[in-house]
């Protein structure tokens, strides 16, 4: 039943995070019933550990789903963006292409990603840059596509945050283990499933995920990190490990894998 009443706090968590546009505050609760969590199991306090638990899941399910964004009123003119490139960019004749997470517009927070056209300068992954672009909106099968296009004095100046340069550093020496010790295969996979990179994924790897009725996890960013998480915490009751600990480490890796991957 317990169970039952931490998926509903996550669930809710959602709804709100949906609704509720203040990131920073979001994080800032996360991470303090996260801490209550923590005390409260030293202290053996029953009582608060199940409702910080109910608090730990239902702000990770609010960090989970962004704030809504009305973005139709930047569409198809100039504006200052800041973006974070989370996906290797891919150099074509006259431009790069890659997937970028906007942070902020005109100064507004967001969190949005788009597909990315760049014809300024050369972008390095995992990196902040402010640029001035355009917003496009296509609609293709009813279904709708955003795309921002960089002109070629678009971009502004580079700026990266020391926790994101850390995780960027993070991420590769990971990258190059995974390189060095394993298959190309295996490396390939690993990489798609556990650091969120999907274009290191071979043609008919992907294939498979898409004939299991499994692409969709890998296409989700950040649903992969439930799965992790769902996974080590049965693990772990191989260990005998208690129900509480078990939970305190599932959050905990939740926690550590979205600052490696992004929020």
């Amino acid at each position: 039943m317990f169970n039952f009443y931490l998926f509903l706090s996550f669930s809710l968590g959602i709804i709100a995070g949906y609704y509720f546009p203040f990131l920073s505050l979001k994080r800032f609760f996360a991470l303090f019933s996260l801490f209550s969590l923590y005390f409260s199991y030293k202290r053996g306090k029953e009582f608060y550990f199940v409702l910080f638990s109910l608090f730990c899941f239902f702000f990770l399910g609010a960090l989970w789903m962004p704030y809504k964004q009305e973005i139709h009123r930047f569409l198809n003119k100039k504006h200052i963006f800041i973006i974070k490139v989370v996906s290797i960019p891919q150099g074509k004749h006259f431009y790069q292409k890659y997937t970028s997470l906007i942070t902020q517009i005109e100064g507004r927070k967001v969190n949005l990603k788009v597909s990315t056209f760049d014809y300024s300068s050369k972008k390095e992954y995992l990196s902040f840059y402010t640029v001035e672009a355009k917003l496009i909106l296509r609609k293709y099968r009813n279904r709708k596509f955003l795309y921002l296009i960089i002109a070629k004095e678009g971009t502004k100046q580079r700026k990266t945050p020391t926790l994101s340069l850390l995780s960027s550093k993070f991420t590769f020496q990971i990258l190059r283990k995974y390189r060095e010790y394993l298959s190309l295969p295996v490396y390939q996979v690993l990489s798609g499933i556990f650091l969120g990179r999907r274009e290191l994924m071979p043609l008919y790897i992907k294939k498979i995920f898409k004939e299991a009725g499994l692409s969709h996890i890998l296409a989700i960013s950040g649903l992969h990190v439930g799965r992790i998480s769902g996974f080590l915490f049965f693990i772990l009751r191989f260990f005998y490990i208690k129900f509480r600990m078990r939970i305190i480490s599932s959050v905990v890796l939740l926690y550590l894998y979205s600052f490696l991957v992004g929020f």
